[in-house]
């Protein structure tokens, strides 16, 4: 379930999930339902007549709790040296992956969602693709600028034809400098050694 296998040469850079601000509303929600029914029927000594209702309630509660613990767990974006995979799960059973090559990324923006969004830092990155005209979003990531950087910084540099052909020259120039250094010079005559020679 947690396991994700990536390409034979593939190198895993990062691990994004959402922040875990997002498990607040749950935990406020549990401790809720949990606190005001055994708060009632501890205050009119209902207890024990209701007492396996308020435990399997409480059970159901906390299953409840685990069950949003995981879903944020298993939701999670993979950065690796190649590309960004989103794997999404809206139950413990129900996976949906979708990813994209970082070569092919062609803009990257963040959208922060509100006050505390600003106040929290954290916010939504969308990344937007050649081959796609919808945008793959990583929704309320912690430090949103520092990935999208960091997204940026893995995408593979494109180097046009005429910057290779300039970088191509440039190489091949102190070479070509290093083998007119160790040819043989020419030994010319000068006008003495040709006079010498014309006495001998």
């Amino acid at each position: 379930m947690f396991k994700f296998d990536l390409q034979s040469d593939e190198k895993l850079v990062e691990m994004i999930r959402q922040t875990e601000l997002v498990l607040v509303k749950p935990a406020l929600l549990v401790l809720a339902l949990i606190y005001i029914p055994w708060y009632f029927l501890i205050k009119y000594g209902l207890q024990y007549d209701y007492r396996h209702v308020i435990l399997a309630w409480t059970v159901i509660v906390l299953l409840y709790a685990i069950n949003k613990y995981l879903l944020w767990l298993l939701n999670v974006y993979i950065l690796t040296d190649r590309r960004i995979i989103q794997v999404s799960y809206t139950s413990l059973f129900r996976k949906r992956v979708e990813e994209g090559d970082l070569e092919n990324i062609i803009g990257a923006g963040i959208v922060t969602t509100g006050v505390l969004s600003s106040l929290a830092g954290y916010g939504d990155i969308e990344l937007r693709f050649t081959h796609s005209s919808q945008p793959l979003i990583l929704n309320k990531v912690r430090n949103p600028r520092a990935i999208k950087n960091l997204i940026w910084n893995h995408k593979p540099k494109i180097v046009s034809e005429p910057q290779l052909a300039a970088k191509t020259e440039t190489k091949q120039q102190p070479e070509q400098e290093r083998c007119d250094k160790n040819k043989p010079k020419k030994i010319t005559n000068t006008p003495v050694q040709a006079k010498i020679r014309k006495i001998v």
